[in-house]
């Protein structure tokens, strides 16, 4: 029936099924002498040489492994064998497979280390390990495999810069993000959720111009948010939860206004959640245009579970498009705002919050005291004087600093210094409950004069 076959390919399917479906002879019942291989279910041969040049197998419960014989299939161009319950180690025979361009092995049991000798599959383009139990530390030979457009793992500083997705979501992979991950200046996705990485945030990231999406949560990442998150204009989805972060939410941020999720419950952060950037911001419209000011596009805010503290900013009233907001669990405290997505009961959740009051009557929470205007104006100007008196100490205090360092990363310093003018117009807003304090500024401040030391 066939012009010609290769007795090869047919031995490797054998045995490949055989350690597949752990022996079932009820499996794959197709997989027979009495048809020939390039008919097999899942199996597509090439029309010129009649070889293997595909295997799709997918959503079957076998629970076998990856038989060594899948390296006879040297024409395969594609290996898609998705949740059939494999187990056991990828074979590095693998690595025979010059022509293979896919290989996907996502949501099965896979453990240990992905094999070296994948290194030798020259022409893969995508390769997908998500989902398995996969250990160790991040490959750093992915470097050379220059035609990959798709990672379904850990990043790698020297990665190919045509890649646009890259995860590792639910494996057991430990080290850091490397520096080199801003190389990747095509990447439009970021997926590292749910294993065992820690270290903070590279600065690089800020680099990844089209990055639209970026999961961290589930790991043990520390130290502050970035500011160079700022950078990352087209960002739409974000999930830092279950971390170790601490500090304040960047007020960079702000520039995001494509943010349609941000969730980052379940750390240390703390502070006052950042007017200028869940909002429009009229006293920064000469450093920040209104559409970068503001967050207009966000659905869901979670910083829930971290230590925030102070009011909750009136500005979140403007979002509009906002339909979960949960800041349960912090140290919240002044009168809620009434408008948005606060006059939807089901839409937000605020428990844990001791000392709020007011909002809307649903909420069963106590009325706000109501402060003498002759107070509340004394208070005002006192606080903003003291703001001045501060701010401008700090600023003699910065400029004496940089000449001392006789710092020559020129970029760096006017990054820092327009973040350095930003706060100080962030602490001198007309309206209290609008002005960065004293202590976030500081602790802003601190995070600058890191950046120009490093």
């Amino acid at each position: 029936m066939w012009p010609w076959s290769s007795e090869t390919d047919k031995i490797a399917l054998l045995v490949l099924k055989d350690k597949l479906t752990n022996g079932d002879p009820h499996a794959i019942p197709s997989w027979n002498e009495s048809l020939h291989f390039c008919e097999w279910q899942g199996v597509t041969c090439s029309r010129r040489h009649m070889r293997v040049s595909s295997l799709q197998l997918q959503n079957q419960y076998w629970g076998g492994i990856l038989a060594p014989s899948l390296g006879n299939l040297t024409f395969l161009k594609e290996i898609n064998f998705t949740n059939i319950n494999l187990h056991g180690e990828i074979p590095g025979e693998v690595g025979r497979l010059k022509r293979l361009k896919i290989l996907d092995l996502r949501n099965n049991n896979h453990g240990g280390h992905i094999p070296v000798e994948i290194i030798n599959c020259s022409s893969l383009e995508v390769i997908i390990l998500m989902y398995n139990n996969l250990t160790g530390k991040v490959p750093s030979w992915f470097g050379s495999m220059v035609q990959l457009t798709q990672l379904g793992l850990a990043a790698n500083g020297n990665l190919s810069s045509n890649l646009v997705w890259l995860a590792m979501g639910s494996n057991q992979i430990s080290g850091r993000i490397p520096e080199g991950i801003g190389k990747l200046v095509n990447l439009a996705s970021l997926d590292m959720e749910l294993n065992f990485l820690e270290g903070t945030i590279p600065d690089s990231i800020g680099k990844l111009k089209n990055l639209g999406v970026l999961w961290l949560d589930g790991n043990k990442f520390y130290g502050n948010i970035p500011l160079v998150i700022g950078n990352l204009t087209v960002l739409s989805d974000v999930d830092l939860s279950s971390n170790k972060f601490e500090g304040l939410i960047p007020f960079t941020l702000g520039y995001c206004t494509n943010m349609q999720k941000f969730a980052a419950w379940g750390n240390n952060l703390s502070g006052n959640i950042p007017n200028q950037t869940f909002g429009y911001q009229q006293g920064l419209i000469e450093f920040i245009p209104s559409s970068l000011g503001s967050l207009l596009s966000l659905e869901i805010l979670d910083l829930s579970n971290n230590n925030f503290s102070s009011s909750i900013p009136h500005q979140l009233v403007n979002l509009t498009l906002l339909n979960t907001l949960n800041l349960s669990f912090n140290h919240l405290s002044g009168e809620v705002p009434v408008g948005g997505v606060f006059n939807n009961i089901t839409a937000i959740s605020l428990t844990g919050n001791k000392d709020l009051c007011g909002g809307i009557p649903q909420l069963n929470l106590p009325a706000c005291p109501v402060l003498p205007l002759k107070k509340k104006h004394n208070r005002s100007i006192k606080r903003r004087v003291i703001l001045f008196i501060v701010f401008g100490g700090i600023l003699i205090s910065f400029v004496a600093f940089i000449r001392e360092r006789k710092i020559t990363q020129h970029q760096n310093i006017k990054e820092c210094l327009v973040s350095f003018a930003r706060i100080g117009v962030a602490c001198s807003e007309e309206f209290p409950s609008q002005r960065m304090n004293i202590k976030d500024a500081i602790m802003e401040l601190h995070a600058i004069k890191q950046k120009l030391l490093h």
